[in-house]
C-alpha cells in the first residue's frame, strides 16, 4: 500500500562525472596477443575510480585458441539509491495476528541514517576473472567453452526494517514521516557468480541453386 509521496521527500538532486579510458593491444606473433585497458572515472558525488582489465590469446595452429582475462570494475550508487525516499504501508505477522505497519525508506544522509548508524553509500566494486577456449575441429564446426568467475564487493541492497529500538530522537524522526520503522540502501554483501558457457554451432549449406 503506497499512499504517495510527502512534500518531505521532494528533492532536486544532480550528478557529474567524467572518465578516460585506455585500450592498447598487441599482436607479438601470429599466435599470441596480449591486450590491456584502464579506465578512471570522477564522480561529483562520491569520487574517483580507476580500474584495468588485461588480457590475452594463444593460438596452437589453426584448429584451437586459449584465452584468459582479469579486471576489475565498479558501479556507482544510482540516483534512486542515493535519493529515494518513501513511506509505505506493510502488512506483518505479529502475534498470529496480519497487522499494518508503516515503514519509511530513508536517504542515506538523513538524519535516522545518522541515529542509527548507517554508513553513505559508496560504489560497488567487482574482480572477474575468465578463461576460455575455442576449437575449430572441422569444417564449419566451432566450439567455444568459457568458464568465469566474478566476486562483487559493497553490494548495494536494501537492509531489514529498524524500529526505533526506544530511541526518543528516532522515534521522533519515524514519526514526522508517518513510520515506525525504518529501512535504507546499504553496501551490505559480497556476492560471488562464477559459471560456464559453452556454444556449439556449425555452418552448412542446405540447397543450392
Amino acid at each position: 500500500v503506497f499512499p504517495g509521496f510527502l512534500p518531505a521527500n521532494e528533492g532536486v538532486n544532480d550528478r557529474n562525472s567524467v572518465g578516460a579510458y585506455l585500450d592498447l593491444e598487441q599482436d607479438f606473433n601470429e599466435n599470441f596477443m596480449l591486450a590491456g585497458a584502464l579506465r578512471f572515472e570522477n564522480y561529483s558525488d562520491f569520487g574517483s575510480t580507476l580500474n584495468y582489465k588485461i588480457a590475452g590469446r594463444y593460438k596452437f595452429g589453426k584448429a584451437l585458441s586459449v584465452r584468459a582475462s582479469t579486471s576489475t570494475g565498479f558501479r556507482a550508487p544510482s540516483m534512486q539509491q542515493r535519493f529515494y525516499a518513501k513511506t509505505n504501508t506493510l502488512f506483518v505477522t505479529i502475534n498470529g495476528v496480519l497487522t499494518p505497519v508503516e515503514s519509511g525508506t530513508f536517504t542515506n544522509d538523513s538524519e535516522p541514517a545518522r541515529i542509527l548508524g548507517i554508513p553513505q553509500l559508496k560504489q560497488e566494486t567487482s574482480q572477474s576473472y575468465t578463461l576460455g577456449i575455442t576449437s575449430r575441429p572441422a569444417d564449419g564446426l566451432e566450439i567455444s567453452v568459457d568458464a568465469y568467475r566474478i566476486n562483487i564487493n559493497d553490494r548495494i541492497v536494501l537492509t531489514n526494517n529498524f524500529t526505533d529500538g526506544g530511541n526518543a530522537q528516532l522515534r521522533d524522526q519515524l514519526q514526522a514521516a508517518g513510520a515506525s520503522q525504518a529501512n535504507f540502501f546499504a553496501n551490505a554483501v559480497n556476492t560471488t557468480a562464477s559459471g560456464i558457457e559453452a556454444v556449439i554451432s556449425y555452418d552448412f549449406k542446405v540447397a543450392q541453386k
